[in-house]
């Protein structure tokens, strides 16, 4: 039997929390275990950065990418 016209503006609504949300909490998982368990430090701090650019503001994550430039660039500033 097909959906009710009830039915089917819920389910679509869930549809479309789930595929605006499971990206980025999929993203927050993995880069979540990498850094707690990750022995390299470089890729620890890399996945640490990847966490604070998902959780972080949008008008925010450019700068938040160029510091993690800077920081892996070390001193002097080139990479």
């Amino acid at each position: 039997m097909p959906p009710s016209l009830v039915e089917l503006p819920a389910a679509l609504a869930v549809a479309l929390v789930l595929l605006r949300s499971a990206p980025s909490a999929l993203l927050t998982l993995v880069a979540g275990v990498v850094a707690v368990w990750s022995r390299d430090t470089r890729r620890a701090e890399r996945a640490l950065t990847v966490l604070h650019t998902v959780r972080s503001p949008r008008g925010s994550r450019r700068r938040a990418a160029g510091r993690a430039r800077r920081r892996e660039a070390g001193p002097g500033g080139t990479a």
